[in-house]
């Protein structure tokens, strides 16, 4: 943990796994990767980076599957699977019938070898993957309102600076604010108005700190690079 290639020492571990789901599930079909007569010729069974791994499956059968083969994994391997109510190891899907209606998928009621129960969350229920909340219904939600209290929390550090100058401030939000934002908005789509609105809570924030009118543009407030 913590050193830079520990990533990829992870992947060795895992990739025995990885390639034995590989031959035993189909995974879930890509179009548009290639030139056959279905248009379709890429499958993903498996999403892996460092320790965290996520299957994704186009039936109950191929996630059954996959979780036999963990099941042969982890005493071979001398490993464990960690569940920790809903933040660990979990299983969610979404069943689609063909009016376009979309249902919640069944418990399959998958049990680690000492008999734990994996816990199963619903289409809307986000789970925290590589650090960003996903869901499988495909909504940005939760992820929204995750980032948008992280950001009040770095308003609220910066309204707590102790007689900052102006160009403090904006310095050390552009700091704080790049950080959390420039990764979750790399994987999650924020609308313009979604972050038009945080933009004002900072706005407020700044104008009362250093003392400015409420009507003062909003260029006024802008970082400029030093020379």
């Amino acid at each position: 943990m913590g050193e830079v290639l520990s990533p990829d020492r992870a992947k060795i571990i895992l990739n025995s796994i990885l390639w034995a789901i590989k031959l035993h599930v189909h995974g879930v079909q890509l179009f548009g990767f290639g030139d056959d007569e279905e248009g379709c010729i890429r499958a993903i069974a498996s999403l892996a980076y460092a320790d965290d791994w996520a299957g994704t499956f186009g039936s109950e059968a191929d996630l059954k599957r996959a979780w036999a083969v963990w099941n042969v994994w982890v005493p071979i391997s001398g490993s464990k699977l960690g569940i920790k109510g809903k933040l660990k190891t979990v299983v969610t899907g979404v069943l689609r019938d063909g009016q376009g209606g979309e249902f919640d998928i069944s418990d399959p009621q998958l049990v680690t070898l000492d008999g734990t129960r994996v816990p199963t969350l619903s289409r809307s229920e986000a789970y925290k993957h590589l650090g960003v909340l996903r869901a499988a219904l495909g909504g940005d939600g939760a992820a929204a309102e995750s980032l948008k209290k992280q950001l009040r929390v770095a308003i609220g550090r910066v309204a707590r600076m102790h007689k900052p100058t102006r160009r403090d401030m904006i310095l050390v939000s552009n700091g704080l604010f790049q950080g959390l934002a420039g990764f979750k908005c790399s994987t999650v789509y924020y609308p313009f108005e979604w972050m038009e609105n945080i933009e004002k809570e900072w706005r407020r924030m700044f104008n009362k700190k250093a003392r400015r009118d409420v009507t003062t543009p909003a260029c006024a407030a802008t970082a400029r690079p030093a020379p």
